[in-house]
């Protein structure tokens, strides 16, 4: 059965190779529009303020993994700006971390 991309309600992906872990990183997409929702470690992310995620399978050329998550988080006398990244593979070698 094919699914075209109206029919997709929801897009998940997580970065795990283990059904015992905790994902990585999950992000909940329910339709071209809407904000995405991003979970990094199990903790759902607020505030964001920018998202990249960018993924290449390995074929003739080397693959990777980069993604970028630029957030606020409220601290007692204010807010404070903070971010996760990482890069691997090609990006890496790329030197560009999102």
């Amino acid at each position: 059965m094919k699914v075209n991309q109206d029919q997709i309600d929801s897009l998940r992906y997580s970065f795990d190779s283990s059904s015992n872990r905790e994902n990585l990183l999950v992000i909940e997409l329910e339709d071209e529009t809407s904000t995405p929702k991003v979970f990094y470690k199990g903790e759902e992310v607020t505030m964001k303020t920018r998202f990249l995620f960018e993924w290449e399978t390995q074929t003739n050329e080397l693959g990777g993994t980069r993604y970028n998550i630029e957030h606020f988080e409220k601290v007692h006398n204010g807010i404070v700006r903070k971010g996760y990244g990482l890069a691997r593979g090609k990006y890496a070698l790329d030197g560009e971390d999102g």
